[in-house]
């Protein structure tokens, strides 16, 4: 497994399809009790059908967010630290909310790492929390990885 300067670098350049199989297998590993394929409103869902939401958000005022400005924006945006996947209703209506409102939108989803996310105390999303679940990430990869290869 790359370390994790490498594996950072990768997701930040890699093309969205590829984080998005990225993200559902990191979604799989986050809880096994996450359904693979469900039924919700009467249409069907599964992981790697979720769209990559932005958890800060692509557009933002600088007024707006706590410890942000644009240089630190445009680096941390991509960071997959940063993305999650979400149900294509509930992504739209997140939209590029404050993450204090987008908890609401991540309640109603099926995914349960989101589900966990809208039960964050915090009310920003900040460097430190997308560095921290970057972390997390790349863990749990690579734990899986080198123990089943």
């Amino acid at each position: 497994m790359p370390k994790i300067d490498y594996f950072t670098n990768f997701c930040v350049k890699a093309l969205p399809k590829h984080i998005r199989y990225i993200l559902a297998i990191h979604t799989l590993l986050y809880n096994e009790n996450q359904e693979w394929e469900w039924n919700s409103n009467k249409k069907n869902h599964s992981v790697i059908k979720g769209e990559i939401e932005h958890i800060f958000p692509k557009k933002w005022a600088e007024a707006n967010y706590k410890g942000w400005n644009e240089k630190d924006a445009e680096k941390f945006l991509e960071y997959i630290g940063n993305k999650t996947l979400l149900e294509k209703k509930q992504n739209i209506q997140a939209g590029n909310e404050y993450f204090t409102r987008k908890k609401a939108e991540y309640a109603k989803s099926q995914f349960l790492e989101v589900q966990d996310l809208a039960k964050c105390p915090k009310n920003d999303w900040l460097k430190e929390d997308i560095e921290a679940r970057n972390e997390k990430i790349y863990q749990r990869l690579k734990s899986f990885f080198e123990a089943n290869l």
